[in-house]
């Protein structure tokens, strides 16, 4: 009982104190309407996506192209789980690509097909994966040219992820055809953006991180982009740039502002 009683006490101090602060935030500060605004519908055009490809008998490798949460760096319960069978005995498996375990995955299921499935909750690209000669093999990218709203959009290449913005960051981010797609995502871009401030470009950098956070839903991911390409901007010159990303990360009150440029889509 003495228990019991400590607990409601514990519970109803730290509801008075937070309840408060929760009230003031948006829960899209949480969320933003770059990711799942409503999981199970973007688990329906998933599905729906899928299925417009005729996969059957097949394991579908889903790997979004976001930086890894810190808590959650394996994105949790991703798009296709809710579709599996708790026994795995469904014709189409949905499971998290992992490279080192793409090779058992192999073995155990000699008899289907695998796919890759890269993607953001707006547009994706979509593989078959074949491993010949010990190397992992990708497929021309299966695409639609009617997708509608009710499915996600399939692209050709990694540079239709983002927006077009700038002339400057269109050419910037259609050097992005060339890389492979087994290993394209924000934490690869995100290396590639450290490895150019250490050569001092300054300019590639920022355009990295400016190209990421069009995307990269999660809000602590976000933040630390942000604070990455401010550096940038002073580096560059760049100062009243810098000075609005400053404002919104140290002195904004307003949380539903989720953009310090909206004008760029972020």
């Amino acid at each position: 009982v003495f228990l019991t009683l400590i607990f409601i006490t514990f519970t109803a101090y730290s509801m008075l104190v937070r309840l408060p602060i929760y009230q003031k935030l948006s829960f899209e500060i949480s969320i933003p309407e770059l990711i799942y605004p409503d999981f199970l519908s973007f688990n329906k055009r998933f599905e729906r996506t899928i299925k417009d490809q005729k996969i059957e008998n097949a394991i579908v490798l889903l790997k979004p192209i976001y930086l890894p949460k810190i808590f959650f760096p394996d994105d949790g319960w991703t798009a296709g789980f809710i579709q599996n069978d708790p026994l795995l005995k469904n014709k189409v498996i949905f499971a998290h690509y992992k490279n080192d375990n793409l090779l058992t995955l192999f073995s155990c299921y000699p008899e289907k097909k695998f796919y890759l499935f890269l993607y953001t909750v707006k547009n994706a690209m979509l593989f078959e994966i074949n491993y010949k000669d010990q190397q992992l093999k990708l497929s021309s990218p299966l695409t639609k040219e009617e997708f509608g709203n009710n499915k996600i959009e399939l692209i050709r290449n990694p540079s239709q992820f983002f927006a077009s913005t700038s002339p400057e960051l269109d050419v910037f981010v259609n050097k992005f055809k060339d890389i492979s797609c087994l290993k394209f995502d924000f934490q690869y871009l995100t290396t590639l953006a450290i490895e150019q401030e250490k050569l001092g470009s300054f300019n590639q950098a920022s355009l990295i991180y400016e190209a990421i956070l069009q995307l990269e839903p999660y809000l602590e991911n976000r933040i630390e982009m942000y604070k990455k390409l401010m550096f940038c901007y002073f580096k560059l010159k760049k100062n009243e740039s810098a000075k609005k990303i400053s404002w919104f990360l140290y002195e904004n009150k307003d949380f539903k502002i989720k953009y310090v440029f909206p004008d760029k889509g972020f």
